[in-house]
């Protein structure tokens, strides 16, 4: 009877999501030892249908700054040039973004001049891989010089605007059919959604198709650290940054993830990231305004058990897979062709509903065995 019931609550409810929404996942390919196909083959193999990667403004320029297919970005290039995506099955996000050593000494563009040789790029870029790319992500983490290594030259909001401006014409001028994303904030952090927010009262969704956004929860306070509690959260940016606009900004994740590891701060268990992983799966599927989550990332990008950055992928650096790839593998296949929505009952059970009548239900409290998830995603 229950069933029954949480089956019919989600046929009737309007913001249970569709099921053309992205689960991806981010890969650094240029710094990957095999070949793209390896892969690519990977990425299918585990259900996702997206893949988020890209080369910066300065890995594609030589010496005299002219634009081309560097020996930096030749294995990134293949990805978007020869791996042509099955719009039903593989779908290709591109990040654009950075400085240059030849135009802006690596730093922020400081001015529209230098704006307009990124644009420049942006223009490369889109030309090379029209029709192969679904996604744009115009610059990654403005906010805290990501890719530049400092944000005490971070220019004025006025040249950001213009540069999302700029690149947004430039990219629907060649494919009018892509989605263009621009932000990169936290939305757990008041700063960066203040920024966003003034951004947006400025005009910006004028120039882009939906906001990106990157939660990553696991060193934040303990009252969002958690799926259940990160989701809600999201759900309050989302209502606070669209209200001046007057409906639901398209929200994409485009990145987020949970570093595996005890021997620095916010690092978490396999276990404890892969059930975490499969909540937050689950609960971002079903937000019909959020239209894509990627996780991050693919592989570890080092051995230093230190260093966080290194811990983040799916699988180790020797391809061997985490907890959280073997649930997502279980997982992703199911939600394919559904929509997904969740209910919270009496008791504090979470039940994620499934279209075809599937029911994943847990306790946030509970911290279930990779044994008890699998039997919960098969059943």
């Amino acid at each position: 009877m229950l069933n029954n019931i949480l089956i019919s609550m989600c046929l009737l409810l309007s913001n249970c999501a569709l099921a053309e929404f992205q689960v991806g996942v981010g890969t650094h390919l240029n710094s990957y030892i095999g070949n793209v196909s390896e892969y690519t083959d990977i990425v299918k193999n585990y259900g996702f249908n997206s893949i988020r990667d890209g080369f910066s403004w300065n890995a594609s320029l030589d010496e005299s700054g002219e634009i081309k297919v560097t020996g930096k970005i030749i294995k990134t290039d293949l990805l978007f040039s020869k791996v042509i995506p099955d719009s039903e099955s593989m779908s290709l996000l591109f990040v654009l973004g950075y400085g240059s050593n030849y135009y802006t000494n690596g730093d922020y563009p400081q001015n529209k001049g230098e704006v307009d040789k990124f644009v420049d790029y942006v223009g490369w870029v889109a030309n090379k891989y029209k029709g192969k790319v679904k996604y744009y992500e115009v610059w990654n983490e403005w906010l805290l010089g990501t890719g530049i290594g400092s944000v005490k030259n971070r220019p004025n909001d006025a040249i950001f605007m213009y540069l999302v401006q700029q690149s947004y014409k430039k990219i629907k001028e060649i494919d009018p059919n892509a989605i263009v994303l621009a932000g990169a904030i936290n939305p757990l952090h008041e700063n960066e959604v203040l920024w966003l927010r003034d951004l947006i009262n400025e005009g910006l969704m004028n120039y882009v198709d939906g906001v990106s956004i990157h939660p990553y929860s696991f060193n934040e306070p303990a009252r969002v650290r958690k799926p259940e509690d990160s989701i809600a959260a999201i759900d309050k940016f989302s209502s606070y940054i669209s209200s001046s606009v007057g409906q639901r900004i398209p929200l994409y994740i485009t990145e987020m993830g949970y570093p595996t590891g005890t021997e620095f701060k916010g690092g978490v268990s396999t276990a404890e990231a892969a059930q975490d992983i499969i909540k937050y799966t689950l609960l971002a599927a079903s937000h019909s305004y959020i239209k894509g989550l990627w996780w991050y990332d693919l592989i570890d990008d080092g051995k230093n058990s230190r260093d966080k950055e290194d811990n983040f992928g799916l699988l180790y650096t020797t391809q061997e897979n985490k907890d959280s790839a073997l649930l997502l593998k279980a997982l992703l296949p199911i939600i394919k062709n559904n929509k997904v929505k969740t209910t919270i009952d009496n008791d504090g059970v979470y039940h994620a509903i499934l279209s075809d009548g599937k029911i994943i239900s847990w306790y946030p409290g509970v911290n279930y065995s990779l044994q008890d998830w699998l039997a919960k995603l098969k059943g």
